[in-house]
């Protein structure tokens, strides 16, 4: 027999592990930002950069255009969404013109920013959307064009 105080805790166990594995998701498709920012929570910098790292190239550049017509936005989710939508175009115009698929090139932004960069060594979570620029375009700019600067 099972006290109700017992099946409450089943169900709220059951609901925070839902909700994890929501969050998961949202992170490997490249839509974490956009569930913090629909609750209200404030996006920590390695949550936008896993926009590029982990969108399906089919929804990368939807992605990017649709948070720039969210309302209500504060001044640094505009910077980040700017930077998301200038990286994106940027990140998809690389791989054409280098041959290569978008996703080889997100496999290098998870190795070499999302796991090397600063908030991974540091733990820090606030580096900046222009940090975020240099770092995924010195990874670009290994793929294009080396003596084209960004």
């Amino acid at each position: 027999m099972r006290w109700p105080s017992q099946k409450r805790a089943d169900q709220g166990l059951e609901a925070e592990g839902r909700r994890l594995v929501d969050e998961c998701e949202s992170f490997l498709t490249g839509r974490y930002p956009r569930l913090l920012l629909s609750e209200g929570g404030r996006v920590p910098d390695w949550a936008w950069l896993s926009v590029l790292a982990h969108a399906p190239v089919e929804e990368l550049a939807a992605e990017t255009r649709q948070a720039l017509t969210a309302p209500g936005r504060d001044h640094m989710t505009v910077l980040w969404e700017g930077a998301l939508e200038l990286l994106a175009g940027e990140l998809m115009m690389t791989a054409e013109r280098a041959g290569t698929t978008v996703e080889r090139i997100q496999r290098a932004l998870v190795a070499e920013v999302e796991l090397k960069g600063p908030w991974a060594e540091s733990g820090a979570v606030t580096l900046g959307p222009t940090r975020c620029v240099q770092d995924v375009r010195r990874v670009l700019c290994r793929f294009g064009d080396t003596s084209r600067r960004w």
